[in-house]
């Protein structure tokens, strides 16, 4: 959102300078052409080009097809991470409650750091617009008070204007007051001032004003001013408007009027009586630069008419602000073109819910075969069992030999797989696994709160780097884990499973199934990834072949990789795959690039971003030691929410903190309420609309969970 206002300020800027720079050329011509030029720069502050586009859009009758790259879909080389498998079933583990998510306890503590800036900002914005608009309303209520207590003039004085005249006993200069039903309110002993033709010449320019609607063209710049009030460019818009429409009022009386001198003198009688309106729409005689007025009401310019070479100026302008934009969004479909092409989509690849489009041709992803389904596993030679019960902990597969947890077994992935413990996760393990819930920390101060789930949001979220909107699962997921004891990891796919029940996301498929989160354990984790990187690079996520490298490096003890698809608004589903449009940028076939169907709107986008894979490798040597439920927490944090980074502390208790260079105090040991609370949040709220909204909503949900369960405990009902 923020990207969208600074593009709008920016259009707006530049097109008001452009039409700064036009009023030059009619510096001899009259008044109302500049002024009209003027008030143009103004309401463009108020009207986005791409609203204009967006009427186009919506009177356009039809739209193009999409039109997809033929290209095959290699992966064979992939299939170890991606075939299918069987999950354990519910036979083999206990159910989801005996390993939920422990009870939270409420305590509150103050956060530990300033505001955010984008909130500072807004709320600065907020307090001028508020102040702005209260001075406003202030000056209005005075002159709507002194227009309640005015009468009607005489005949004599109500007979020469065509609209109602009131005398008040204000000691205000003769003005019109009023948008939609304006009256001409004059002092109630004018007539002792001012001559009879000096009063009828301060009538004429009134009407003049009335005439050419000055008090509703300066009630729209008001509410341009009201909110862009931070721009100087408005206010200097807003004096030019003034200046102008003032001009075009002394020419219009000067067009019938023969002694200019007359008129100049009847002006500064008027000011030298009466104190000048309060507010820009409700014009009197005496706005503008005064002298600079009288000058040039006595040197009785002789103005020209607009050529006709101006004239054709001004349709130019006209039609490239208006006609342009609207035939833009009829004749282009709404589509964003520019984004790059997709290969061949494995129909695995595609989120169950959705078919692929007709233009896609699937390629199943290869299967084991028959042999490889019968071939019987190879298992190490037995060890003794330990004398204690097994502890929850990670070992080295080396180092600790003596542990049949995780005992070393080489394959063609050199994962660990064999061990002599059952596959099965006992509700012992389950409890002893599951490390104590961190306590929700409430100030109380319900800016501060907000504050704080804001940052929260703000610092961890990662948009997709494809269209810029935050990715989530949005169709039932089957997880694979191996490399640690069966029972490991058995434990560390239920947890995903409970996890996903509890903060409202997909469901966790059971039963044999296409793989879409594969969880890797590895004491060679690089070669991993550097095996998937040259088979299988989509993988890694949407990028150039010149980040790959970059990308698929191994920096932190557990990583994840995303393949992530858009979906537009007609439920069209694409692989966001960069690979191919940049090899095929130099041909430049632009028949092949997608195309994504969006409504013309800047409140909703109608695309959303879903995950289609996601792989997470763990370093077996780096998390050694650590407990498997805090691995696992971390674990189910990575899957369900891409991060922005793994190096940012957050200022909250999270489970993100675990593996960073954190405080103590902020590095929770299982998915803390805040981990919780961001969870739900991020599968409840909507996810067609642009990145900055989906933040805003997210952080609301975020904190409104934390309230209630505050008041949960608290045994209060949540504000």
């Amino acid at each position: 959102m923020t990207s969208l206002v600074i593009e709008h300020l920016l259009q707006s800027t530049l097109f008001a300078v452009f039409l700064g720079l036009i009023t030059l050329c009619f510096t001899n011509n009259r008044a109302a052409v500049r002024y009209w030029l003027w008030f143009a720069a103004s309401v463009k502050f108020l009207i986005p080009f791409s609203l204009i586009v967006g009427i186009g859009e919506y009177l356009r009758w039809e739209t193009a097809p999409a039109v997809a790259l033929d290209i095959p879909w290699s992966a064979e080389a992939i299939a170890p991470l991606v075939s299918p498998i069987v999950t354990p079933t519910a036979s083999t583990l206990t159910t989801a409650s005996d390993i939920g998510l422990a009870p939270t306890q409420v305590a509150f503590e103050p956060a530990s750091s300033g505001l955010d800036l984008g909130s500072v900002l807004i709320a600065i914005w907020v307090i001028g617009s508020a102040f702005l608009f209260c001075r406003w309303m202030v000056q209005g209520m005075r002159l709507a008070a002194v227009r309640k207590a005015s009468r009607p003039a005489p005949t004599n004085v109500a007979n020469t204007a065509a609209i109602p005249v009131r005398l008040s006993n204000s000691l205000f200069e003769p003005g019109l007051v009023g948008i939609f039903r304006p009256v001409l309110l004059q002092p109630e002993g004018i007539a002792l001032q001012l001559s009879p033709s000096q009063i009828a010449l301060v009538i004429e320019h009134e009407l003049c004003h009335w005439r050419r609607r000055d008090n509703l063209t300066a009630a729209i710049h008001m509410a341009t001013e009201l909110v862009f009030w931070f721009n100087p460019l408005v206010w200097w818009i807003g004096a030019r408007l003034i200046v102008e429409r003032e001009n075009a009022c002394d020419e219009s009386v000067l067009a019938t009027c023969d002694n200019p001198t007359a008129y100049a003198d009847s002006i500064l009688e008027v000011c030298r009586f009466y104190v000048r309106s309060p507010l820009a729409c409700a014009p009197g005689v005496a706005g503008a630069n005064l002298k600079h007025r009288v000058e040039r009401i006595v040197a009785d310019i002789n103005l020209i008419r607009v050529s006709g070479a101006k004239r054709v100026l001004l349709t130019a302008i006209a039609v490239a602000t208006l006609v342009l934009p609207m035939a833009a969004g009829v004749l282009t479909p709404s589509a964003i073109a520019a984004l790059p092409p997709q290969p061949d989509v494995p129909a695995d690849m595609i989120p169950q819910h959705a078919a692929p489009s007709r233009e896609v041709v699937p390629q199943p992803v290869a299967a084991l075969t028959q042999e490889e389904q019968t071939a019987p596993q190879k298992a190490p030679a037995p060890k003794p069992a330990p004398k204690a019960a097994p502890s929850p902990m990670i070992a080295h597969p080396v180092a600790d030999e003596t542990r049949s947890e995780a005992l070393p077994s080489k394959g063609p992935q050199d994962i660990v797989t064999a061990s002599l413990a059952p596959p099965i996760v006992t509700q012992q393990l389950m409890q002893q696994a599951v490390p104590a819930a961190e306590e929700i920390v409430v100030t109380g101060n319900k800016i501060l709160d907000y504050v704080r789930t804001r940052t929260f949001v703000h610092s961890y979220t990662a948009p997709s780097t494809f269209v810029d909107q935050i990715s989530r699962w949005d169709a039932p997921l089957c997880v694979d884990t191996s490399g640690m004891a069966p029972r490991y990891n058995a434990f560390v796919t239920a947890r995903i499973k409970d996890i996903a029940a509890q903060i409202g996301a997909p469901r966790v498929k059971t039963g044999s199934c296409d793989v879409d989160l594969k969880i890797v354990f590895s004491v060679h984790p690089q070669e991993q990834v550097d095996d998937m990187k040259h088979h299988f690079p989509v993988l890694l996520g949407p990028h150039y072949p010149a980040m790959r490298d970059r990308l698929a490096s191994i920096t932190h003890p557990i990583e994840a990789w995303y393949a992530t698809g858009t979906r537009d608004s007609r439920g069209r589903w694409q692989l966001d795959h960069h690979d191919t449009w940049f090899n095929t940028m130099p041909g430049g076939n632009l028949e092949s690039f997608p195309v994504y169907y969006v409504p013309g709107s800047r409140l909703r986008t109608g695309m959303t971003s879903d995950f289609a894979k996601v792989v997470i490798v763990a370093d077996i040597d780096k998390i050694e030691g650590r407990d498997i439920g805090t691995v696992a927490d971390y674990i189910a944090m990575m899957a369900f929410a891409r991060a922005k980074t793994l190096d940012k502390c957050q200022e909250l208790p999270s489970i993100s903190n675990a593996f960073a260079n954190c405080s103590a105090d902020t590095k929770a040991t299982a998915l803390s309420p805040y981990d919780i609370a961001y969870l739900k949040a991020l599968y409840r709220t909507t996810s067609d609309v642009p990145h900055d909204v989906q933040q805003s909503a997210i952080g609301a949900v975020m904190q409104s969970l934390l309230e209630q369960q505050v008041a949960l405990q608290k045994g209060t009902p949540a504000n």
